[in-house]
């Protein structure tokens, strides 16, 4: 059975069902062509969730309002982030009339008769008024009424609102006016609320259930923020959504690594002729890289550790846990493993435009830059893809944060699309007999890492935090500003090697970032010299020696989100309330007006 959707408006276009209808013309009737635009969709047999809102009508219980939000949540987040790298669906009428149910009340969103397909962190403005906006009042975010203004930030808006609904069961807008009630105050009403609904039923667990009405409620609130760059985006909401919910962290490591196969040594020794040189595409301190087609026809990067392990057990079980949970856009994924014999060799998916490094350093002075590197936008979009790869590493991952140990350009990896992804390869077919002792926190542990990327804290204390990653990812930003390497030489003699931070920074410090810019490409425009000098700002913060004032990794994205939206609206007015980039914006709060 499939449900099928006229449209009330009918424009002939090729393809379209058209229908023969009889009209008077001058007295006569005469046989014209009427053409129809018609879909034909999945059919729901339960209707819209707006059938569904309100406790008097449905009187549905928490387990499958809380069933239906997290749906609605992994719905909208493949629109934004999974479906196409780079390109997110705009939905532009989030609504419970637009989320349909199954037979099992799992939703479903509908109705992309608005929708916007844009290129990554793009917005785009258009001209309206109240009257003759798109959408429906209640679920349009401000700044597209007000201004017209379209990013993905206008479907979490209307996301707030509906998670606002469904957890008090109340249609319309719900959430408080903070002139009359708090948002803590608004919280523990709709808490105390449900705390009698659920002591009256059997069958439910309360503790858990009021940690996710609180969590709920809390996220739709945050989603409706005036100020749009306070609204979260769809990773953070689903890593909000589950942060109390760490006892289903098992089983879903456990389905991960069932996915990951195991490859046989005889079919990566034919992958790769034997191991042969002429596959071989990089090589580190503990492994060697190569290049092969597998049986299947994938390109890969096959990763083999110089040593085998010394225990009989081979890979070790908990790091392909945390190497299986790794799965983002932003960072090479894994295929899988081999450990016949105590081999250690590790499948990714093979990266076709190289490293950062070989395009940002590597290349001829006269050659043309690579098209992540050719303009400001397009470094700024580069360096907010790896940022999103590391801050997914270090919260999104599912259970402890995932260390790196070796953040640089040479582990930044261009797909063939040119989209920036941060590779883990290498240190991570490390033997826990490879280091002197422990990486939990409890205990130091032996230094890993390049000169130039190492976060002095961690040389100097053999501690090793996710600020570490900070600094490295700051010296990363700094080589994207300048083009310099961590070690660069300027002239001649035996003080003609430079380190880029005692270079740069005191430069961005003092205001005179265009001093320190990468001459190969053109001056920044007036719009973009305020984005870079924004990022210039947060290099320096993310490079400080003590890791306690350094930015965390949401922070720094947050930071570089603001940065790529305002040098792509460089020419949008920002009169109507919408901040304009500062240094004090860097410090990890939103931005100043």
């Amino acid at each position: 059975m499939i449900a099928v959707k006229k449209f009330n408006s009918s424009i002939p276009r090729d393809g379209v069902q058209k229908q023969r209808i009889y009209v008077q013309y001058n007295g006569k009737y005469i046989c014209a062509e009427k053409s129809e635009r018609l879909l034909c969709l999945e059919y729901m047999p339960k209707g819209s969730l707006r059938e569904y809102i309100s406790d008097e009508a449905s009187g549905l219980g928490w387990n499958t309002r809380y069933k239906i939000i997290e749906g609605i949540c992994y719905g909208l987040h493949y629109l934004h982030e999974e479906w196409q790298s780079g390109t997110p669906i705009i939905h532009m009428d989030l609504k419970p009339a637009n989320i349909l149910l199954d037979d099992n009340m799992v939703p479903k969103i509908a109705d992309f008769g608005l929708s916007r397909l844009f290129s990554e962190e793009k917005t785009r403005t258009c001209t309206l008024n109240c009257e003759n906006c798109d959408g429906t009042l209640g679920y349009m975010a401000p700044e597209y009424i007000n201004r017209g203004l379209i990013t993905t930030k206008s479907d979490i808006f209307s996301l707030g609102v509906i998670l606002i609904e469904i957890v008090t069961g109340r249609k319309d807008k719900d959430y408080p006016d903070e002139a009359e009630v708090s948002s803590q105050e608004f919280i523990e009403l709709v808490l105390n609320n449900w705390r009698n609904r659920l002591q009256e039923t059997v069958g439910y667990e309360e503790e858990l259930c009021y940690r996710q009405i609180r969590s709920c409620i809390q996220i739709g609130l945050v989603c409706v923020e005036f100020d749009r760059w306070k609204r979260p985006t769809t990773s953070q909401i689903i890593k909000m959504l589950h942060a109390d919910l760490s006892a289903t962290k098992g089983v879903t490591n456990a389905v991960a690594i069932s996915s990951s196969p195991e490859f046989s040594l005889a079919a990566l020794r034919a992958a790769t002729g034997d191991f042969a040189p002429y596959k071989r595409i990089g090589s580190g301190g503990s492994s060697t890289v190569f290049r092969a087609s597998l049986a299947d026809g994938r390109e890969v990067a096959i990763e083999r550790a110089e040593h085998r392990w010394s225990s009989s057990s081979g890979l070790p079980v908990s790091k392909l846990e945390q190497l299986s949970r790794v799965n983002h856009k932003n960072l090479v994924r894994l295929l899988g493993f081999c450990a016949d014999g105590g081999e250690r060799i590790l499948v990714y998916e093979y990266m076709l435009n190289g490293a950062l490094h070989e395009h940002l350093h590597m290349r001829h002075s006269a050659a043309p830059l690579s098209p992540p590197l050719v303009s400001w936008p397009a470094r700024l979009r580069l360096a907010l893809g790896a940022a999103r790869g590391i801050e997914h590493m270090h919260a999104y991952a599912g259970g402890p944060p995932i260390i790196h140990r070796d953040i640089k350009p040479p582990k930044i990896f261009l797909d063939a699309a040119w989209n920036a992804k941060v590779s883990y390869l290498g240190l991570w077919l490390l033997n826990d007999d490879d280091l002197s002792s422990r990486d939990d926190g409890d205990e130091p542990c032996m230094t890993v890492g390049t000169v130039g990327y190492v976060d002095p804290e961690y040389y100097q204390l053999r501690h090793l935090t996710d600020k570490s990653h900070v600094y490295s990812f700051g010296v990363v930003l700094l080589e994207l500003l300048t083009g310099f390497k961590v070690i660069h030489r300027r002239g001649r003699g035996p003080r003609a090697l430079k380190d880029l931070i005692e270079f740069a920074v005191p430069h961005i410090e003092a205001d005179r970032v265009h001093r320190v810019l990468d001459a190969r490409l053109p001056p920044p425009t007036t719009g973009e010299m305020e984005s870079v000098a924004y990022v210039g700002y947060l290099a320096a913060e993310c490079v400080r020696p003590a890791g306690r004032d350094r930015p965390t990794m949401s922070e720094v994205v947050g930071v570089l989100e603001r940065a790529v939206a305002a040098c792509e609206e460089e020419n949008d007015d920002r009169g109507d309330g919408e901040a304009v980039l500062s240094r004090s914006s860097t410090d990890g709060s939103s931005t100043t007006t």
